[in-house]
């Protein structure tokens, strides 16, 4: 196939090659956009259940609209084949990733991956699909550090029961991430978004340890019985030096009975962006082995130390608070300020003013939602306004200067584009041109948690090219 044209794209290398179709790179020769073309090739297509699972990707991915879920262009096909024409994402998955960290992923890279990762599950989960292979190999890191979850084959829309891509009994997944109840595959207990967060916990377990799941285990019958009757290994008693917030979380989440686990990603979601000492953690029982002794701690114990311990900074900030106040009222009452007259109107409405401001000013800007921040009329109504509003600078043309200018700016709860900043320039006034269209942004749809607007902090590179 490569260097044929195929419905105006023109494919130029193999990027990969799975059980139900091949990957290649290729171009729109009329735009020159590249994209990422799934081919499910002659010997597959005419096999009316592979094809079908072929079309129920498709048919899926134009149901999701979402930044950390890879996109739809266009599906084609003819007698000999059937094309999923896709963005093209350049980086590397989380398979590849792996292979860097052999001990686990670092941890302040690792929270990022998490939540963006379970704003895409959480907004499929939304739309009413559920996933049902999620694997490092399925989750793409792309080179700005977001997140894209791809291969939607074996896919299925929870609430459409006429639609039967497996048999009772069989199974599709790679068989290391798969809950116990995609193992037995029985129709009184579905996979569904709880399968979903099951291997996004196992994935997740992998990341931070290093070790591929029941490592060692290399028979699928005896994996299958792992996952069906032995806990993954502890992440406390591997890394300590891991938060046991983590090993709690994904305790959880891979718990072997799917109603004990999170009902939704957005609870995880919720819970890694508030105060984690503010919430409690229900996990399964942990029993960690110190020497000859058994030591159990029940998250039930955890939380009430922390419970206690909650109330001792309590009182403490108490009595601290209430010494301040006792000083600054004999201050007062000293030097007869109460004798004073009140301040004018004009005044108060002034201090009133400055309050809201502060207030407005300590609003939390998040950097990852449930619902990211979207240009009116979408990606390409945004590119479309970035290229009829950007002048070249003279300076940069005659330097022949051109790149990328990496902007972040903050995108309020009513999607007004403020604190617009460069984060690398090239220089030659792109930088300062690139500052300039951004602030000219009509009003964006904000971002969203649980469906209420919040502040968003949005990072998005402006090309320049002589071309």
């Amino acid at each position: 196939m490569i260097g044929n044209i195929v419905n105006k794209y023109r494919f130029e290398r193999l990027i990969g090659s799975g059980g139900m179709g091949t990957v290649y790179l290729a171009q729109n020769i009329e735009t020159r956009e590249k994209v990422a073309i799934k081919m499910l090739g002659r010997e597959f297509n005419n096999n009316e259940q592979l094809k079908q699972r072929f079309i129920n990707e498709a048919r899926t991915l134009r149901l999701l609209h979402h930044q950390n879920i890879i996109v739809l262009k266009e599906f084609y096909e003819n007698e000999d084949f059937s094309l999923l024409i896709m963005e093209y994402v350049e980086g590397r998955n989380l398979e590849e990733i792996l292979l860097e960290y052999k001990s686990g992923v670092p941890i302040e890279r690792l929270k990022n991956i998490f939540l963006q990762v379970l704003c895409g599950l959480n907004y499929a989960h939304s739309k009413g699909i559920a996933h049902r292979d999620i694997k490092p190999s399925n989750i793409i890191v792309t080179k700005e550090n977001g997140i894209k979850i791809c291969d939607f084959g074996i896919s299925k829309a929870i609430q459409d029961c006429t639609t039967n891509l497996t048999a009772t009994g069989s199974r599709l997944g790679t068989i290391r991430y798969m809950s116990p109840e995609h193992i037995i595959a029985k129709k009184d207990n579905p996979v569904d978004f709880q399968s979903d967060i099951y291997s996004l916990g196992v994935t997740m377990h992998q990341l931070i340890t290093g070790l591929l799941p029941y490592d060692g285990v290399n028979n699928e019958f005896e994996i299958a019985k792992h996952i069906l009757e032995k806990d993954l290994s502890d992440i406390h008693l591997l890394k300590p030096e891991i938060p046991l917030l983590y090993s709690q979380i994904v305790a959880k989440m891979v718990a072997k009975d799917k109603y004990k686990r999170y009902k939704t990603c957005s609870d995880i979601i919720n819970f890694l962006n508030d105060d984690h000492t503010k919430k409690e953690i229900q996990a399964p029982q942990m029993k960690m082995k110190c020497g000859a002794e058994d030591i159990q701690e029940t998250t039930e114990n955890f939380a009430k130390k922390r419970r206690i311990k909650h109330l001792i900074i309590g009182l403490s900030s108490f009595v601290i608070t209430f010494l301040i106040i006792f000083i600054i009222v004999v201050s007062v009452w000293n030097k007869d300020w109460f004798n004073k007259k009140t301040e004018k109107k004009g005044n108060n409405s002034e201090k009133k003013h400055e309050i809201m401001s502060d207030k407005k000013a300590q609003e939390p800007v998040y950097t990852v939602v449930e619902e990211m921040p979207t240009f009116p009329g979408g990606d390409e109504a945004r590119i479309k306004f970035l290229c009829d509003n950007i002048k070249y600078p003279l300076m940069a043309k005659q330097a022949g200067i051109q790149g990328n200018v990496y902007l972040t700016f903050i995108i309020d709860e009513k999607g007004r584009v403020t604190d617009v900043k460069v984060l690398r320039g090239i220089g030659g006034g792109c930088d300062e041109e690139a500052v300039r269209v951004v602030k000219m942004s009509p009003p964006w749809n904000a971002g969203r948690i649980d469906g209420k607007p919040v502040r968003v902090q949005f990072n998005m590179p402006i090309k320049f090219t002589l071309n």
